[in-house]
């Protein structure tokens, strides 16, 4: 079988070259000023800014390395590798330097990587990042923090976790990120066969993963934070796409800065909805033997008020929800404030990347989402004692390498704080 990276070897190659050439070529030319390394051109902001790809070959070109002020590269230990849609990062600056001066306060080192926007005409966008940039700054303990519309990667042929016919193929898959394996990834089988819709259809050349299976544990813990899907018309804004999408982002990590400064603590540590009404005790006895807050909740046909009662209980620590908060825009948009630490939901239709359930959160106040959120899937043990979401997300992944679809929307150097 052909391997699908093969190729790409050439093209990888010259990336790299090109990448560090290019590096060398704005240092001389443009300047380094206040330790940050700005490697786009206004002509290049405005090629991406339509959504046309700042190059249609090699996206290490486009790449730049900002250090950043206070901050440094670990040789291990607490690193964080910051890696923000390029356009993106001049318009959220301000926000960025405040969440990156909050990592540095907590003990972490900060790099930040800036990547053009993801396009459909480079469907291997995400090979290139994943070889050239992340893989090889790989450290113990290392957490990487996706910023914006970056690339992101599919892997499956006849993954189905909802068990319908038409979501049956690929799904988004952060994990790629985290296994430094080359020789394992094809993309040369085709699942059109199967009807699925458009997002989980794989065929050969389009830059999907053709394996169902990920090879190995990831290395690091990965968060992936894009609100690109929230859209004007369906949250009621007055402003034009671009400058709500800026809105969002601001909010998001003035919502982080927030709660990492003790501007706010979740009134329910742990609170799971059930549509039935069938509760997991392994999440209760968790919660209760670590002396947290619980709340359990149904959904209610019949009844509105026991329906949203727990919004009195916002906001939450640890959410498992199962088909009780609605995923539609109209529902989110009466959310202000504070949502969830983390917000783990599992229904049908709401697991794949852009999902609403999974997106919406993130626009209303959550920290973060989590992708298949059953309780026999996320494996929070730990979350008490101080571990972060994405080793939680990274001992999830783990435990089960047939669930590469499990993916964390958010910061995932954030911990669950009383």
């Amino acid at each position: 079988m052909k391997k699908m990276h093969e190729p790409l070897h050439k093209v990888q190659a010259d990336a790299r070259a090109a990448f560090f050439a290019i590096l060398a070529s704005l240092c001389i030319f443009s300047g380094c000023t206040n330790g940050i390394l700005n490697p786009l051109s206004p002509a290049d902001d405005a090629m991406d800014a339509n959504d046309a790809p700042l190059y249609s070959g090699e996206t290490s070109k486009s790449l730049g390395v900002l250090p950043g002020a206070g901050s440094g590269l670990a040789g291990s230990g607490k690193k964080v590798l910051l890696i923000v849609e390029s356009v993106l990062y001049s318009s959220i600056v301000n926000e960025l330097d405040i969440y990156r001066g909050d990592l540095v306060a907590d003990g972490w080192t900060v790099e930040t990587i800036l990547t053009p926007k993801r396009n459909n005409r480079n469907k291997y966008m995400h090979v290139d990042l994943a070889t050239n940039i992340i893989w090889p700054r790989i450290v113990p303990g290392m957490h990487v923090f996706f910023v914006g519309s970056c690339p992101m990667p599919y892997i499956g042929f006849g993954i189905n976790p909802d068990g319908h016919q038409d979501t049956k193929g690929a799904y988004a898959s952060t994990a790629y990120y985290g296994i430094p394996v080359t020789n394992y990834w094809t993309d040369t089988r085709d699942n059109s066969g199967f009807l699925s819709k458009s997002a989980q259809r794989n065929i050969p050349g389009d830059g999907k993963f053709d394996q169902d299976i990920l090879p190995s544990p990831p290395l690091v813990s990965i968060g992936f934070l894009d609100v690109s899907s929230l859209k004007i018309k369906g949250w009621g804004s007055l402003l034009d796409q671009n400058s709500f999408t800026i809105q969002k982002y601001r909010e998001y990590f003035a919502n982080n800065h927030s709660y990492r400064m003790n501007g706010w603590r979740p009134r329910i540590v742990a609170a799971q909805g059930e549509w039935t009404a069938s509760y997991s005790s392994a999440f209760s006895n968790w919660a209760i033997s670590n002396g947290f807050s619980y709340l359990a909740f149904r959904y209610s046909y019949s009844n509105a008020s026991q329906r949203f009662s727990p919004l009195n209980s916002i906001p939450f620590g640890v959410l498992y929800d199962t088909k009780v908060f609605s995923d539609k825009d109209s529902f989110w948009t009466n959310i202000h404030g504070q949502w969830a630490v983390l917000d783990l939901y599992y229904g049908s239709y709401q697991i794949d990347f852009g999902s609403k359930r999974l997106m919406n959160p993130l626009g209303a106040g959550a920290l973060a989402t989590g992708s298949m959120g059953a309780i026999n899937v996320w494996n929070i043990i730990g979350l008490e004692i101080g571990k972060t979401l994405g080793e939680i997300w990274k001992q999830s992944v783990s435990a089960d390498l047939k669930r590469p679809y499990v993916v964390l929307y958010g910061d995932p150097t954030l911990t669950l704080r009383r």
